[in-house]
């Protein structure tokens, strides 16, 4: 690595630990030592900016734990791919990530309360990178959303109305037709 390229890594370290990047993540991406990355952003804290310090990144399994969680994950990650394209498959583009976390918040409405933040965003980035998750298209609404191995919830498509289960019921119900009688009484 050549000095031109260890000033833009601390560089791009600079600016991840500004707009909130954990330290856990800026030294992953960068591939700063995770000691080092967290001594930077401490004096970056010192000197008044205001940086993140969470130690732990979440995972689907803490983001994603009912029908709401999924659905504004599936519009961020939605968002995310479209403006990326197919390379978030490969690398996660935090340029994207970044561009894509500044129009969420339109698209979720405004009296929305969601706990997606910078990191989690990057987790699902992260997620779907490395073929964990992935965005799969509903066969009864035809509209896509993300599913993680790692997430808690058994919600399927978030954007489907529940089933009615007394329908469900009375559509499997053996049929009068051909010697079949109802269930008695």
């Amino acid at each position: 690595m050549t000095e031109l390229d260890k000033i833009f890594k601390w560089i791009s370290a600079y600016e991840m630990a500004l707009i909130g990047y954990s330290v856990p993540i800026i030294a992953a991406q960068e591939n700063i030592e995770r000691e080092k990355c967290r001594a930077f952003v401490n004096k970056l804290a010192q000197r008044g900016y205001n940086v993140e310090h969470k130690q732990r990144l979440q995972s689907s399994k803490m983001l994603l734990r009912n029908k709401e969680d999924k659905i504004y994950a599936s519009l961020f990650m939605l968002t995310y791919i479209i403006l990326g394209g197919n390379a978030v498959y490969r690398n996660i583009e935090c340029s994207i990530l970044e561009m894509a976390f500044e129009i969420y918040p339109n698209i979720q409405g405004e009296n929305t309360i969601s706990n997606l933040d910078i990191n989690s965003a990057w987790s699902m980035a992260k997620e779907l990178r490395d073929g964990d998750a992935y965005m799969k298209n509903c066969v009864e609404c035809d509209m896509p959303y993300f599913i993680s191995i790692n997430e808690h919830t058994t919600v399927k498509c978030p954007f489907c109305p529940p089933k009615n289960k007394r329908s469900i019921f009375i559509s499997r119900a053996p049929s009068r037709k051909r010697g079949h009688h109802a269930l008695p009484h």
